[in-house]
């Protein structure tokens, strides 16, 4: 997290940090996923997120990621 707060504040910035978790934890044997989906409800039109998993439990995330729907996920989801 230290490296990351280092990081520039762009729109996207989920996207950074969750590829950027996603490498380190990997490279440090945990098997963790890179997830990236889109919010389609009405409440808040559409919006796009990435996040990390790990055992099918979403890492670091301040907001529930149940709303998004998975479009992809590096390595594939088991």
């Amino acid at each position: 997290d230290v490296m990351l707060r280092k990081l520039p504040k762009t729109p996207a910035r989920c996207t950074t940090n969750a590829a950027t978790r996603a490498c380190l934890l990997r490279v440090a044997g945990i098997d963790a996923i890179y997830v990236s989906g889109v919010d389609k409800s009405d409440r808040h039109g559409l919006r796009f997120h990435a996040w990390v998993e790990y055992e099918g439990a979403a890492l670091y995330e301040v907001e529930d990621v149940s709303p998004y729907l998975a479009l992809l996920s590096y390595p594939e989801r088991p």
